[in-house]
């Protein structure tokens, strides 16, 4: 009997520190989580309040365009944390009288941020008359603005869930409705902010390669 009570105490401890370990490195990985997904926070609020524009969605734009890394670089040539083309970049340099713009200066987060938000505004701003311009904006974002126009439901012309049912381009339907749900999870998060380390529909696990940002494996001047 004794050696049986030792036998159990032992087996009982054991599970206690295994289960303890997993909980310990289950916490560090949710909040290393949270604190990368947080890092620019006080810049995308800024910009944010310029444009109008919820600093949420801009977040959940960052997070899937590059993961939060400001020397992210895509493979047709986007940069940065919301990984905008030069010459787009360029086009926002020029109406906002930054004379001294060079391409390098995407990989700085304050400015990337501000274009690339400018970029999404007037999307947004575009399609403001949809009962939700969001998609509208995302798709935009993604794919340009010929594009969108065909997706439009002649039909339900002002109906966000009809455009985006017609989205015929996978990998844009598949960004638009991910940036969506990344959106909803922060807006939860920040409605309940003591439940930081819920995992909110896991979302970070659940996401496939699909809705990885398409960026080189090396940056030219180091990871975020």
């Amino acid at each position: 009997m004794r050696t049986f009570l030792r036998n159990f105490l032992i087996v009982a401890v054991l599970l206690l520190l295994l289960v303890g370990a997993v909980a310990a490195w289950w916490l560090a990985r949710v909040k290393a989580i949270h604190d990368r997904e947080h890092m620019y926070d006080d810049l995308i609020k800024i910009v944010a309040k310029e444009h109008n524009v919820d600093p949420l969605l801009i977040r959940a734009v960052i997070w899937r365009e590059s993961r939060f890394a400001r020397h992210a670089q895509g493979t047709s040539g986007e940069r940065g944390l919301m990984q905008l083309m030069p010459k787009t970049a360029l086009e926002w340099a020029k109406k906002n009288n930054h004379i001294d713009f060079k391409e390098s200066d995407l990989y700085e987060p304050l400015t990337n941020i501000k274009a690339g938000t400018f970029v999404l505004a007037r999307g947004l701003e575009k399609w403001k008359d949809r009962d939700n311009p969001v998609p509208f904006a995302l798709a935009e974002y993604n794919a340009g603005r010929s594009r969108v126009l065909g997706w439009i439901d002649p039909d339900k012309p002002t109906s966000g869930r009809a455009f985006y049912e017609r989205i015929d381009y996978p990998t844009t339907r598949r960004y638009v409705w991910i940036i969506e749900r990344k959106y909803q999870e922060y807006k939860w998060r920040e409605a309940n902010p003591n439940w930081w380390w819920w995992p909110y529909e896991q979302l970070n696990d659940l996401t496939t390669s699909e809705d990885d940002p398409t960026i080189l494996p090396e940056s030219p001047s180091g990871s975020g």
